[in-house]
């Protein structure tokens, strides 16, 4: 299994920001992973300007990976402030599943194998 977060600047000029909450569940979230699923794989899919944001807080380095370039290619015919989530798809394509799809501002609480997530080679 392959968890993801993914986190881009749609707007491609440093304005994304996201409240120290939804940071804190960020990772908290990866910390659940790492703890209750320690096999499985942690990728945070950034641009260059997310990257540069995350960086300050000190836990890019708790994922297995970092992925800064593909949300750097150029997309053409999308327009991001529409279908804003495109990175998300993109990430998704990128890795081969089964692949857990989190939001970065979503929180687990308990062991949510439980619910199915893990029964599909998509979850989010």
């Amino acid at each position: 299994m392959t968890v993801i977060w993914v986190a881009e600047d749609i707007n491609k000029d440093g304005t994304f920001k996201q409240t120290k909450a939804e940071v804190l569940c960020t990772l908290s979230c990866l910390l659940f992973i790492k703890h209750y699923y320690p096999t499985f794989k942690t990728i945070f899919f950034v641009d260059q300007y997310t990257k540069q944001y995350h960086q300050p807080f000190g836990f890019l380095h708790l994922f297995d990976e970092v992925n800064d370039t593909l949300l750097d290619e150029e997309v053409a015919d999308i327009d991001r402030k529409v279908f804003w989530a495109i990175g998300k798809i993109r990430a998704q394509k990128h890795i081969k599943g089964p692949t857990l799809t989190l939001d970065l501002d979503f929180r687990l609480f308990n062991d949510i194998s439980k619910f199915g997530v893990f029964d599909g080679d998509v979850s989010a």
